[in-house]
């Protein structure tokens, strides 16, 4: 079967400059694009055959915490929420940080700490920040 009509010649279209080419000549009875009968001839390459592209998913950065003020020292528990992530760093503001996907981590000074997650995956990174 081979795509027939449309606004592209490529990807199992067999056609000819002089439209005499297999999809150029052969019926598409139901109008679904695919013409009814099988392309078979012998040494031939399809250098555009069909694929299916997914598009790519990147990744959401999202956390909660167990606590978010209080008095010093202040442990909090940081729970990932982000969505496919295969990675996260976070950074407590205060100097240190963290690769585990959800870490404890202590505040010993008085303050107000900005706390960013970056989570990454194949497709990209993003960042999601809150104040501790």
């Amino acid at each position: 079967m081979s795509i027939t009509g449309g606004p592209y010649i490529g990807g199992n279209f067999w056609g000819t400059p002089n439209g005499e080419g297999h999809s150029q000549t052969r019926a598409d009875n139901d109008n679904d694009g695919i013409t009814e009968e099988i392309f078979s001839t012998a040494n031939v390459t399809d250098y555009l055959p069909l694929v299916v592209v997914e598009a790519p998913v990147f990744p959401e950065a999202n956390f909660s915490t167990n606590i978010s003020s209080g008095p010093s020292p202040l442990t909090v528990q940081f729970t990932d929420t982000s969505q496919n992530a295969i990675s996260w760093f976070w950074d407590f503001g205060d100097g240190n940080n963290s690769t585990a996907q959800n870490p404890v981590h202590i505040f010993y000074a008085v303050g107000t700490y900005t706390v960013n997650l970056t989570v990454t995956n194949a497709n990209g990174t993003k960042s999601k920040k809150m104040q501790i």
